[in-house]
């Protein structure tokens, strides 16, 4: 039996100092049926050529496509919708920072507990994060033993998603796509599968989040 495909939707702006760990992350996944989209936001350095030479010298058998920007600085929510709207059609789909680092396992267990869903309906799978500096030692997990209440009202006050570990089907991509909402990417896809699908939390923790200064979003202490 084939790998349902899982499209990796990628923004960078100015990543070119960590995205080579991130790419080789993602390159290294077990998960193999993989195509991964990157879309710059008018980098100034030389992330966009950084780019284009990983793909020239990529051997993996997955994928690496970067879209057009047409010299238009979109930041990071409306980056990620535009390359969700540009993407070809898959089953799943993964927001991806490009600075942080997958373990090999993620995407294999976020589609591991997504496949027990019904795919007719939007469907969310989120997990905890390995919070690490920007040399990767270890601060500590995120959110702590029972932190997580996944409550289709409590959705609309409280949000526990971050975007890089957000793993959902294409019925919930297809209405994140149909209304170019204001919120947060990740809050957007939560929110739509609180309400309409199912919504699964991993205590577990599949990514090094990379805490540094010139994060874009994410936790500031």
């Amino acid at each position: 039996m084939s790998q349902p495909k899982v499209n990796i939707l990628l923004a960078t702006y100015n990543g070119e100092k960590f995205l080579k760990t991130q790419l080789d992350s993602l390159i290294e996944q077990t998960y193999e049926n993989i195509d991964i989209y990157v879309r710059d936001d008018c980098s100034t350095d030389n992330t966009v050529e950084f780019i284009k030479n990983y793909i020239e010298s990529n051997k993996s058998g997955k994928r690496i496509i970067l879209l057009e920007n047409n010299g238009v600085n979109l930041r990071p929510p409306k980056s990620f919708y535009q390359i969700a709207r540009e993407c070809e059609p898959a089953e799943y789909y993964a927001f991806c920072d490009q600075d942080d680092v997958w373990d090999n396992d993620k995407l294999s267990i976020a589609i591991q507990s997504l496949e027990k869903f019904d795919h007719l309906v939007p469907n969310l799978y989120f997990s905890n994060l390995r919070m690490v500096d920007d040399t990767l030692s270890y601060i500590r997990d995120f959110y702590n033993e029972k932190e997580v209440d996944i409550d289709n009202k409590l959705s609309l006050v409280q949000i526990f998603t971050y975007g890089c570990t957000c793993v959902f089907n294409q019925s919930a991509l297809s209405i994140y796509c149909k209304v170019n909402n204001k919120s947060f990417h990740d809050n957007w896809i939560y929110i739509i599968c609180s309400f309409m699908g199912n919504v699964f939390y991993d205590s577990s923790a599949h990514i090094q989040y990379r805490q540094h200064n010139s994060n874009l979003s994410g936790h500031k202490t």
